[in-house]
């Protein structure tokens, strides 16, 4: 396999920032020569992680404000003239925005752009409309890229559809394990708890958890409900934890690297009860840890898991249908047994970034020979 010279770009606000670190040391394993573009935050976060033969390329990370300051389009250019002079074959970009769209249309036609959509479908409304901007900006992207990487077949057609992207130029390729959290694991129990784990959305259920939790409270009266998260939504569903505490336990705040594995590992179910979603990283958590899981049908669960084996699926995606299959998971300790030992396999195996890496390396071989 020949080695290629690429460029990984980490991007501000993708929460893909230990997906970048994972993938760049796979390749780096490999023998590929790799710099990453990486803010002084998340190298410091990473830096004791990254493989020694990584290049790093420090670059400040720029917000929507900074498109009023002549010194941020100065920056882009020079950080566009720094990937350029690496001799690269391939930019894979890990995000879309306005200022990655800028440093693509300076990298066009210099260097092949490969960008990997982590999250192209707009999963809820935006008082101001945010989410029609950020698809604007993906399409843009889209058409301005030479190789688009999603993690989900489902959305290879929308993909097209959406941007008219030659299909031979779209792969498929798994998320890939978060076990970066591995590195801070401590010896901790089990207890009987189900945890809803990430930022609080109206399209992650989280209220229909808490309503499947509350109607079966008392018959599974040893079990309690964990939520450790942030996000806008909490505020409206707040209130129907009111007077269950004793039973429903919420760390409503951003939750440090530190934290996660005690948070998994504490857990004997996770739940993702999403009404709407491409993928979730919470299902690769679940796996790193071997928690036995809970969903709802969303995105590409039903492309990467298989029910009643690594995960237990609801018959519908309602309350009721939720409160049911959490109430038969509390009760069945086997059946936890088998759902933690087989996600926890497929984890490694199917999910493993060996595996993503040896999947993705033809891909670049195919746009760098193959692009019109």
């Amino acid at each position: 396999m020949p080695n290629q010279n690429l460029n990984i770009c980490i991007m501000p606000a993708a929460g893909m920032d230990d997906y970048v670190y994972h993938y760049a040391n796979s390749l780096a394993e490999k023998n590929v020569s790799v710099h990453v573009i990486i803010d002084q935050k998340t190298l410091k976060r990473f830096k004791d992680f990254f493989n020694s033969k990584l290049n790093i390329i420090v670059f400040e990370r720029f917000r929507l404000r900074n498109i009023f300051f002549l010194k941020s389009y100065k920056a882009i250019y020079e950080l566009s003239k720094k990937i350029l002079s690496t001799g690269s074959d391939i930019f894979h970009l890990q995000n879309v925005g306005l200022w990655e769209l800028f440093l693509i249309y300076l990298l066009k036609r210099k260097t092949k752009i490969i960008t990997t959509i982590h999250d192209p479908i707009k999963h809820y409304k935006s008082k101001i409309n945010i989410y029609s901007v950020i698809e604007s900006l993906t399409k843009l992207i889209i058409k301005n890229s030479d190789g688009i990487i999603l993690h989900s077949e489902s959305q290879k057609e929308n993909i097209y559809n959406f941007a008219k992207i030659d299909k031979k130029y779209i792969s498929v390729q798994k998320m890939g394990a978060h076990d970066f959290y591995k590195n801070f694991e401590k010896n901790i129990k089990k207890e009987k708890n189900i945890l809803f784990f990430g930022e609080i959305r109206p399209n992650k259920g989280c209220d229909i958890l808490i309503d499947a939790f509350l109607d079966i409270k008392d018959e599974i009266p040893d079990w309690n409900l964990t939520i450790a998260g942030r996000g806008y939504y909490w505020e409206t569903i707040a209130k129907k934890v009111e007077g269950n505490e004793d039973r429903i336990k919420t760390m409503i705040r951003y939750i440090n690297d530190n934290e996660v594995a005690d948070i998994f590992n504490s857990s004997e179910i996770a739940c993702t009860p999403y009404i709407k979603g491409t993928q979730s990283g919470i299902v690769s958590l679940a796996g790193v840890f071997g928690v036995a899981l809970i969903s709802f049908r969303f995105g590409n669960m039903e492309e990467i898991l298989s029910d009643n084996k690594d995960v237990l699926f609801t018959r519908e995606n309602t309350t009721n249908s939720l409160s049911r299959s959490i109430k038969m998971l509390c009760m069945n300790e086997q059946k936890r047994i088998l759902l933690s030992k087989n996600i926890l396999h497929t984890c490694q195996t199917e999910w493993s970034w060996d595996s993503i890496t040896l999947n993705t390396i033809p891909f670049y071989e195919k746009v760098i020979k193959n692009v019109k």
